[in-house]
């Protein structure tokens, strides 16, 4: 009311930067599978095709609450966007790939190509943190396992 700046402007200013910055590769993108993982879900059922073939958590952790995107690259390659689903928290993923993560690389966000680095590295697995609403976008060689045709 008074023409400050809230908090919801910050989080826009951000999203549209990641945004613009991942543009370029984004449009190299088409779409080939949407998976929610909603609280009670086992994700290793939900993500049956795809890079990513499980989600783990912690018992402290909140139950899982994600939207995952499959595309396939204009270059041979698969990328798969993991959305933390959940409006207000955050979000600590241990994420199991379906190949070596050496093979995997995330798109930084300048845009840029960056070698896949786990967020938590005392832990087993891969965890990567996501803000409320934030994504991460991997890509990597496409895995043998597709969807069936329709």
């Amino acid at each position: 009311a008074d023409g400050s700046k809230t908090h919801h402007w910050y989080q826009a200013q951000r999203i549209n930067a990641r945004l613009k910055a991942w543009g370029p590769t984004l449009m190299k993108l088409k779409s080939t599978l949407v998976y929610r993982i909603a609280p009670g879900h086992i994700p290793s059922k939900v993500l049956e095709f795809g890079p990513i073939e499980d989600i783990q958590r912690e018992d402290r952790d909140p139950h899982h609450d994600y939207l995952i995107g499959i595309f396939d690259h204009e270059d041979g390659r698969q990328a798969a966007l993991i959305t933390n689903y959940h409006f207000a928290y955050s979000a600590w993923p241990t994420l199991k790939f379906r190949m070596d993560p050496s093979e995997i690389v995330e798109l930084g966000q300048n845009g840029e190509e960056v070698p896949l680095r786990d967020d938590s590295p005392d832990l087993a697995g891969w965890q990567f943190r996501l803000d409320a609403g934030e994504g991460r976008l991997f890509l990597m060689s496409k895995t043998e396992i597709s969807a069936p045709t329709r």
